[in-house]
């Protein structure tokens, strides 16, 4: 071009000089050639070595993985006859003998464990109760070791039954209890272990000559094949107390793994003259694939070390350009890869530039910070021209700076991209400015939110302590009254010193003081709940005997008014998970309410029912006079009682809210459907879940 500089004219006709470094360049691709050479020998010596540790490693691994295959299988059969035993041991208590159904039930769950072959059960006496396979065993037990121990308290135990000429048998006995933890009998489980056959010898890293699974006491429990594993079970004198192992023996090499938890020990023996991989194949091939990417990796560091002296240069031109003015400044290539920083960015983010350079945004900055400013640069170039952004910095000393950025393109004279540039203007005091007005604003209006707010509260809690005692204060002093009143006629002999009447102010006294008592331990029972201190026990009851518990206490005064109370919930229903305390209290509160509610000849009734999605209800109906429409809202409040349509009635007015508080515990809820006329049923419902699933047969 005519306007080129002259420097660059002399460039375009002179021969480029050897780079400076070119000759280090070459001494260490003669290093690296000496090195391959050197690796290559050591690879030739060693993996031998290391080829037949990897063996060693293998051999060791499927040891123990046959030893752990005995042990799941093993666990898999504990499991069987533990749920089993607990069928049985219900059996059991009934004195019946197994019926066809339990025993085919049985026998298909044996089926499908291949390792198990035949389970029996035996009474409390020792006796035969129930067998399933083809494998012998004796009528009665009773005078044997392993059933003394089990009765004794032992929980399971594992026995090993040898036999001439065949691997012993396995036999895991485990003891039965009734509910109450005493002796119901025993259930053994009879193992083939031909079914641990956990090795695929055709896979295996060596040849192998034999394995073997013996029991502590001697006997061969399993084989493969079987005159090589009798020779392995009379080995046992080669082994540590190590749970696994290895032993050369001769020219073989024998490994070991003890089950865990049992006595059993796993056996492999390898055969002579193991054949090992072609380890000078392996080794020359590594050392021709590390050869070849060492000279690749020479190849790509002297193609970067032309393209960083061709760029240098470049850089040289504009690094004063960038470096003077008081602002941040950066070049980035269109991967958002750092080209060019200015020294302000750089003591900006506290780093040196060669950090940086080479680097993308999310190697400096924060994942949503750097997925910004990669988005800011796209749009740039999107848009082919410069653009305003605002965003903020952080300096090294971990101020936050605000900006303003401009990004822009830059393009050669094809029109090709070049890099994207990018340059901050520091506005943090205006920033500032503009924040503190906005702050200034919004803690006026945060003060006069919570000022409406703490006078709302206080207001409210004005009125729940005026409420609260103005109810006490009649609560209290009316039976307080009748008992001072009563009682003083009582001391002072006012009717005399034998009158009859008395003892009807006695029993007067005596409501009266039962009546608050009661205020007093509702008042209790809610700041129990309130406070978290009310304990909830959960357990398994039966939902009929807790209803006809709670009809029990009411009984007296439904007889007194005239009442008929009837227990419709079905006997048989499973039981459920509850805190039954809680449960009968619930239950006598909304007794109590329709005892004192429905008149004379009336009915009330406890019945309940099973949801589709699991849940249970409870539901109390009485033949009262029924509840306005417009009252039902309120009934679950504390202290409240309706006035008109319903006779007021002693109380602290709390029964319902407490009733609802114990439901909300057991994650259940209360409902009251009532019409004027029509009765009242209060429904009590408690989450899916609650009742114990129902036992097949």
């Amino acid at each position: 071009m005519p306007n080129s500089p002259p420097h660059t004219q002399r460039a375009g006709r002179t021969r480029n000089p050897i780079p400076r470094g070119f000759m280090a360049v070459v001494a260490i691709v003669a290093v690296l050639l000496g090195a391959i050479i050197g690796l290559t020998v050591l690879l030739v010596v060693n993996t031998h070595d290391r080829t037949r540790l990897q063996a060693d490693l293998q051999m060791r691994y499927i040891t123990r993985t046959a030893a752990d295959y005995i042990r799941r299988q093993i666990d898999i059969a504990d499991v069987l006859i533990d749920l089993t035993g607990a069928e049985v041991a219900e059996r059991l208590r009934s004195a019946v003998l197994p019926s066809e159904t339990l025993i085919e039930a049985l026998s298909r769950r044996v089926d499908t464990l291949p390792q198990v072959s035949a389970v029996h059960a035996y009474d409390h006496r020792g006796m035969l109760w129930l067998s399933t396979g083809t494998e012998p065993m004796p009528l009665d037990v009773s005078g044997l070791e392993p059933f003394q121990r089990l009765r004794a308290g032992e929980h399971s135990r594992l026995a090993v039954q040898s036999g001439p000429g065949a691997p012993a048998l396995l036999r895991l006995a485990r003891r039965m209890s009734l509910a109450d933890g005493s002796f119901s009998g025993i259930i053994i489980a009879t193992m083939d272990l031909d079914a641990f056959d956990a090795l695929d010898r055709r896979n295996l890293p060596v040849a192998v000559r034999g394995l073997a699974v013996i029991s502590d006491d001697g006997p061969l429990v399993f084989g493969q094949p079987y005159a090589a594993a009798v020779e392995l079970a009379g080995l046992t004198n080669f082994l540590s107390d190590e749970a696994d192992g290895h032993v050369a023996i001769d020219a073989s090499d024998l490994y070991w793994a003890r089950v865990a938890h049992l006595p059993l020990t796993v056996l492999v023996q390898t055969a002579t003259g193991s054949g090992a991989p072609d380890w000078y194949s392996t080794a020359a091939g590594y050392a021709m694939v590390i050869g070849l990417v060492m000279i690749a990796a020479i190849a790509a560091l002297w193609g970067a070390w032309r393209q960083l002296r061709q760029r240098a240069a470049s850089e040289a031109l504009l690094r004063g350009l960038m470096n003077n003015p008081p602002i941040i400044m950066a070049l980035q290539d269109a991967a958002g890869r750092y080209l060019m920083v200015n020294r302000h960015y750089c003591n900006l983010l506290g780093r040196q530039e060669g950090e940086l350079i080479g680097r993308t945004s999310y190697d400096v900055f924060p994942p949503r910070v750097a997925g910004l400013y990669e988005q800011q640069i796209r749009e740039a170039i999107d848009a082919g021209r410069p653009l305003v952004f605002d965003t903020a910095a952080r300096q090294r000393s971990g101020e936050i700076r605000q900006f303003v950025l401009i990004r822009f393109p830059i393009y050669d004279d094809a029109g090709r991209l070049l890099a994207v540039g990018g340059i901050g203007i520091d506005i943090s005091e205006r920033k500032q400015l503009e924040e503190a007005l906005r702050e200034h604003a919004a803690e006026r209006e945060r003060l006069a939110m919570n000022f409406a707010q703490q006078r709302e509260l206080a207001e409210t809690a004005n009125r729940a302590k005026s409420e609260f005692l103005a109810h006490m204060s009649h609560e209290l002093r009316t039976p307080l009254n009748a008992i001072i009143g009563f009682s003083d006629i009582i001391a002072s002999r006012m009717l005399g010193n034998s009158s009859a009447k008395y003892f009807e102010y006695a029993d007067d006294i005596s409501r009266s003081a039962h009546h608050l008592l009661g205020v007093i331990n509702d008042i209790l029972d809610v700041s129990r709940i309130e406070s978290g201190k009310l304990a909830f026990e959960p357990d398994f009851h039966r939902l009929h005997d807790l209803v006809e518990d709670s009809l029990r206490l009411v009984q007296g005064r439904a007889r007194d008014g005239g009442i008929v109370l009837n227990n419709a919930l079905p006997a048989d229903w499973p039981e459920a998970k509850v805190d039954a305390r809680m449960v009968k209290q619930i239950l006598i509160n909304l007794l109590g309410n329709a005892v004192k509610f429905t008149p004379s000849g009336g009915r009330i009734a406890v019945d309940g029912q099973r949801q589709a999605d699991g849940a249970v209800t409870l539901r109390v109906s009485d033949t009262g006079p029924g509840i306005p429409a417009d009252h039902l809202p309120r009934l679950f409040e504390p202290f409240w009682q309706a006035a008109a349509g319903i006779r007021r009635s002693e109380g602290s007015g709390l029964g319902l809210s407490i009733c609802r508080k114990l439901i909300e515990l057991h994650g259940g809820s209360i409902t009251i459907e009532s019409a004027m006329g029509a009765g009242t049923t209060v429904i009590v419902r408690f989450p899916a879940g609650t009742m114990k699933p129902a036992r097949s047969s």
